[in-house]
């Protein structure tokens, strides 16, 4: 998983963005880790700033100069938390894009919690929070990695993916005299580890071995802090009925802990999702990661811009991701951040309504008749090229299209890819360019006319063919094929 890399290269709507400022706070006394990622997870996503915890004896406090009133309040609220020996000035961060990097992480994290997404692994977002009824469906993730890049710019390595889980099951592992000792709230012990024990826990994912498990908690062990610096940082508000006790391998020692059920996942807990929907789902997670950027405030400095977004590397093992990422990014190629004008949306779109029009998306039917086929056939790929020059349309756009013949019928795609530049030029016609969106609509109604003004009224449909000599009748599959592409065509008009 997460083999497909896209950079998104950002910046802030200020420009130049000012520096990120830094107040250090020191403690007197070794301040419990636990409780103080707890505070500065907590304090980072109520006043949307960077407190990055620095067990065990520091803390810092990254933020921007229209933040200065917040910091001064998380300090306060660190100061009343633990006993603090001094409070550094501030100053600003220089010569150190690996904090800057560690700030912003910290804010995507929070931005992440605040859309319903979850926080798992060193760098992996998913959306779900693991309850049992979302075990077994596709869902979307990401792998995020952030760098401070040139020119002010933040990159952000995206690795957009799609996932499956499913919660580790005692009816799996156990046997019925197991079953029966643990009903009675008696803590199981297993007998060794093996391919049934296997599995990763959250929030970590780190891969390990169920070895006991029990209804109650044992003595002498607490899930209270646990549980709520889950919630905290990772967003996981999962339900669990029994704790478990997994085996973890610290190189050649080993210790018990105990988790809650649900936060044992079978196998490597993060499984591939079905092929058929993988591809979908992780352009469904890149584009809504895209929009949670541009929503963001960033540290108090209004929204990001996005500047480009690249492809760094795609599987080849997975074309359907190729093309994926590929039409994701080809559709990105129009927005407005990349400065591109929405005529060559509506170019695309007269080309490929024309050639919709020549082409039926339906298969080639028998031949009944040669004589009223003949012309179909005959004509070669200049008198096909010299048909769709008569439409005005620039001789760059028409080299990619084939012979429009009965013998070379669209497929599908071409539906979609229609009905793809017809929703693009529907969003900048509602963004502006009226007098652009009504010459492109002008020019398909002649053409319209000019296309009914060849063609009969009532009993026989009629053609005039110039590369054929007289008039013709034509049988019903190619009536059918001439109403299918003339309702396609004021369809694409309606719309505009």
């Amino acid at each position: 998983m997460f083999r497909n890399k896209v950079l998104v290269r950002a910046i802030p709507s200020s420009a130049p963005p000012p520096p990120f400022l830094l107040r250090q706070v020191s403690f007197s006394a070794a301040a419990p880790s636990l409780d103080l990622d707890i505070l500065c997870c907590r304090l980072s996503r109520s006043h949307r700033l960077a407190c990055l915890p620095q067990p065990p004896t520091d803390a810092l406090v990254i933020y921007q100069r229209c933040q200065s009133r917040a910091a001064d309040e998380v300090v306060s609220k660190i100061a009343a938390a633990f006993p603090i020996a001094s409070v550094g000035e501030e100053e600003e961060v220089v010569c150190s894009g690996s904090l800057v990097a560690k700030a912003i992480e910290c804010g995507l994290r929070c931005l992440m919690l605040e859309h319903g997404w979850s926080f798992v692994g060193e760098s992996i977002y998913v959306e779900t929070m693991f309850a049992a009824s979302e075990e077994r469906t596709d869902l979307c993730a990401l792998n995020v990695e952030v760098r401070s890049g040139p020119n002010d710019h933040f990159d952000f390595i995206v690795s957009p993916d799609a996932f499956r889980f499913t919660a580790h099951k005692i009816s799996d592992i156990a046997s019925s005299s197991m079953m029966e000792t643990f009903e009675h709230s008696k803590e199981v012990s297993l007998d060794g580890c093996n391919l049934q024990t296997a599995c990763a826990i959250l929030p970590t994912l780190k891969e390990c071995h169920v070895i006991a498990f029990s209804k109650s908690l044992p003595p002498g062990h607490s899930l209270d802090k646990f549980i709520e610096f889950c919630s905290i940082k990772h967003g996981l508000e999962t339900n669990y009925s029994y704790h478990a006790a997994v085996k973890l391998t610290h190189g050649d020692s080993w210790e018990k802990q105990w988790l809650p059920s649900s936060f044992i996942l079978q196998g490597s807990a993060l499984q591939p999702a079905l092929k058929s929907v993988r591809a979908l789902k992780a352009m469904s997670s890149l584009r809504s990661f895209i929009e949670f950027l541009k929503a963001w405030n960033f540290f108090g400095q209004h929204q990001l811009v996005i500047k480009e977004q690249l492809i760094l590397n795609c599987a080849t093992t997975l074309p359907s991701w190729k093309k994926a990422i590929t039409v994701h990014t080809a559709r990105a190629d129009y927005s407005e951040d990349f400065g591109l004008s929405r005529p060559h949306l509506k170019e695309k779109l007269l080309t490929l309504a024309h050639v919709a029009l020549l082409k039926p998306s339906f298969s080639r039917p028998k031949r009944a008749d040669t004589n009223n086929t003949r012309h179909f056939s005959e004509s070669s790929d200049a008198d096909s090229l010299n048909k769709l020059s008569d439409t005005s349309l620039p001789k760059s756009s028409l080299r990619c299209f084939t012979k429009a013949t009965h013998a070379n019928p669209v497929n599908s795609s071409s539906a979609s890819n229609i009905k793809q530049v017809i929703q693009e030029v529907q969003e900048g016609h509602q963004g502006g360019d009226h007098a652009r969106n009504f010459k492109a609509s002008e020019y398909l109604k002649r053409k319209h006319a000019e296309f009914l003004g060849n063609s009969g009224e009532g009993g026989n449909v009629k053609v005039l063919d110039k590369d054929c000599s007289g008039k013709r009748n034509w049988d019903m599959r190619e009536i059918f094929c001439l109403c299918f592409s003339t309702s396609l065509l004021c369809k694409i008009m309606i719309l505009i």
